[in-house]
């Protein structure tokens, strides 16, 4: 018999408790898991004094807040079908959860005697909570080595819920991620391993939230894995802190007020007109036969800029690109011509290679099971040389991935591409200096990640920064693709030695991107 893990949750197909199962059976081979998921079902009449108390604590925002929750439901039944049953077959897409080492039960209370029965029955060798609801002492405390909780926030100084909400609101710069064990009060226990996260300068609760569900799986998992071991011993939290309940609508309301300040009516105003657009073209399958390349260069909060977007609002990006669209690798574009009718087709890739899109953009990706390609220029990684626009901006060079953090990235599926080695304009150096930085780029890559078919994007990426001698070096080369900066839309065929990308930043929002997708402003190339 293995290590037995009883997993407590609320949502087995959530994207958090996934990731932590498949890096669980990736470090633990012999692990058992048995996940127990409290699935509520209200009854008539509790539903309406559930509603009820939700309009005197919320007030009139609660009427629309849900409202918009059923037209949700109402309009994608079959996509919340296929969620909840996932994890029954899963084999088909991820080949993780319905391994024959987790069994998924569900219940509708953890805190039922039926739950106790069948975890007695199992006899776990350690219980790990996952966003499930206060457990009782007599669940517990049946694993043989106790239960573990994960916890979003720091401890002890924000207890309860949600993640991120009342550091920010209280203006806090960090908070943090906590394993502990779990007692009889609510976020108590003794501390086994725990994170600080800043918060940055435009940071959301759910762009924070990116951050701390990824350290949290890793968190969980180097958790099981110590305590298995033994390796692992408590730290009592001490005195103080405070346990925090769910905010209401009004103060959700007051701290985006507080966040996006002057520019959130107009925006509202702005998307409302992009939104519109994008259905109509839906209406009426324009670009259908296109395919765009989306570029992005940082995802962070700290910054706002034309090469930023904002953790929250890239998440939303991808999760509506997964939803309406086909993506597909940029490798795929180049080998063959796309069918008709699926478009927008819909590509992704980064340049420059921050540590941003490490911490923040390959999470989102991953879990959505994106297909990404990055560029990045290698000597700037190599040496962590600051860039020359970053320079200018803020005086100061800015954190750059490392060839671990790719390697790890190239792991999980995400393929890279070459940026030149030191980022200069090809455009305005000689001959044999962009042989130089060509040639440089496309061995470092070779050398690092074992990259011996790469693609090419451009520095600066406009009509002028480039020109024919230029692409004739890449083709000598051996370049698989060449890649622009400037916008258009490319057509099914997509010409792999003028390669349009869209850039996008943090003034798209979801239905601005949609507008765009759809075609607003673009140029298409055929």
């Amino acid at each position: 018999m293995g290590f037995r893990v009883a997993v407590f949750t609320t949502k087995a197909s959530g994207a958090l408790l996934k990731e932590t199962l498949r890096a669980l059976i990736d470090r633990i081979p012999d692990c058992e898991i048995l996940v127990l998921e409290r699935v509520r079902l209200h009854a008539p009449g509790q539903f309406a004094k559930s509603q009820l108390q939700n309009v005197q604590r919320h007030g009139w925002r609660w009427l629309p807040f849900q409202s918009r929750n059923v037209m949700v439901r109402v309009a994608r039944p079959m996509r919340d079908a296929v969620e909840t049953q996932r994890l029954r077959i899963f084999r088909l897409t991820d080949g993780v959860l319905t391994d024959p080492r987790v069994t998924l039960r569900r219940f509708s209370s953890l805190r039922a005697p039926e739950v106790v029965a069948a975890l007695t029955a199992w006899a776990p060798d350690l219980g790990v909570s996952l966003g499930a609801p206060l457990l009782k002492p007599e669940v517990f405390s049946v694993p043989r080595l106790g239960t573990i909780n994960l916890h979003q926030g720091r401890l002890p100084d924000y207890r309860g819920m949600p993640p991120a909400f009342w550091e920010i609101k209280n203006g806090e710069t960090n908070t943090g991620v906590a394993v502990h064990q779990v007692d009889e009060g609510l976020d108590t226990g003794d501390v086994l391993l725990k994170e600080t996260v800043a918060i940055e300068r435009f940071a959301t609760p759910a762009g924070v939230r990116v951050r701390l569900d990824s350290i949290g799986s890793r968190l969980i998992v180097d958790a099981v894995a110590g305590v298995r071991a033994g390796a692992l011993a408590g730290q009592p939290q001490g005195d103080g802190g405070r346990t925090y309940t769910r905010p209401t609508l009004l103060q959700e309301e007051a701290l985006d007020v507080r966040i996006h300040g002057a520019r959130r009516a107009r925006a509202k105003i702005k998307s409302a007109v992009f939104a519109s657009y994008a259905k109509l073209g839906t209406l009426q399958k324009r670009g259908r036969d296109s395919v765009i390349v989306l570029l992005y260069h940082r995802v962070t909060d700290a910054y706002r800029d034309n090469v930023t977007i904002g953790v929250e609002r890239f998440r939303d990006q991808m999760a509506y690109v997964s939803d309406h669209h086909r993506v597909v690798a940029l490798d795929d574009l180049i080998a063959r011509p796309q069918r008709a009718g699926d478009g927008p087709i819909v590509a992704i890739t980064f340049d420059d290679g921050y540590l941003d899109n490490y911490e923040y953009a390959a999470p989102v990706l991953a879990r959505l099971g994106l297909p990404t390609t990055f560029f990045v220029s290698t000597t700037i990684a190599d040496q962590r040389l600051p860039f020359q626009h970053d320079l200018d901006m803020y005086g100061h060079g800015l954190p750059m991935m490392s060839w671990e953090h790719m390697r790890d990235m190239q792991a999980a599926g995400f393929a890279f591409g070459a940026h030149t080695a030191t980022h200069p304009n090809l455009a305005r150096i000689d001959e044999a200096a962009a042989e130089t930085e060509l040639r440089l780029s496309k061995e470092k890559l070779a050398v690092e990640l074992g990259v011996t078919a790469a693609a090419f994007a451009y520095p600066f990426g406009k009509r002028d920064d480039f020109n024919a001698e230029r692409l004739a070096q890449v083709k000598a080369l051996g370049y698989t693709a060449n890649c622009s900066a400037y916008g258009g839309v490319n057509g099914l065929a997509v010409d792999r030695w003028d390669i349009r990308r869209q850039g996008i930043d943090w003034n798209f929002d979801v239905p601005a991107l949609s507008a765009r997708l759809m075609g607003w402003g673009r140029e298409t190339h055929v």
